[in-house]
């Protein structure tokens, strides 16, 4: 009996041993990095947020994949492997952000029988999210801007499509705490 408990105690103490934490952090592809991502090991299903750094912490085995998630970003996974520190990039869903424009287009038809479509103002895109003209910007103070990045012509439209003939402006905000 004494023999069987040892063996269990000594086959959990090993299986713990195995998981180790994993640390990360999570830029865009303009090096910003991005809060509130979702950090997923796809074995266990254990999960965090970055931080308002970007940062995060998961516990994982060397053999576990692991899943980043944003709104508006495409998804990364990856198996862990042995390193412990990892510097991801999430780049933009361009086709998403495409379709949200879109969206917006489609409502200010539906919303104003005169519509003409705004030829000369730029996108805003804050923290990763395309902004409608007509939400309201009065919440965002300028002690709360990080990065205001802003793309014009061919990188622009490249990224954009049409959307962004005058421009993308590229604004990320400060965490709460910074």
């Amino acid at each position: 009996m004494h023999k069987l408990l040892f063996i269990f105690l000594l086959s959990v103490e090993v299986l713990l041993a195995q998981q180790k934490e994993y640390r990360g952090t999570v830029y865009d592809q303009f090096d910003n990095r991005i809060i509130g991502a979702k950090v997923i090991n796809l074995n266990t299903k254990d999960s965090t947020k970055t931080d308002c750094e970007g940062k995060f912490r998961i516990l994982m085995n060397k053999a576990d994949s692991i899943s980043i998630v944003k709104e508006n970003y495409l998804t990364y996974s990856k198996k862990i492997g042995t390193r412990k520190r990892m510097h991801v990039t999430l780049n933009f869903d361009v086709f998403k952000i495409r379709r949200k424009l879109s969206a917006y287009k489609d409502e200010d038809k539906r919303n104003n029988p005169n519509y003409k479509p705004n030829c000369c103002q730029p996108l805003f895109i804050l923290d990763g999210e395309p902004y409608h003209r007509s939400q309201n910007w009065d919440h965002l103070k300028t002690k709360d801007l990080k990065d205001v990045q802003v793309f014009k012509g061919a990188d622009a439209i490249n990224m954009f499509s049409d959307f962004a003939k005058s421009g993308v402006i590229f604004v990320s905000t400060r965490c709460k705490s910074d």
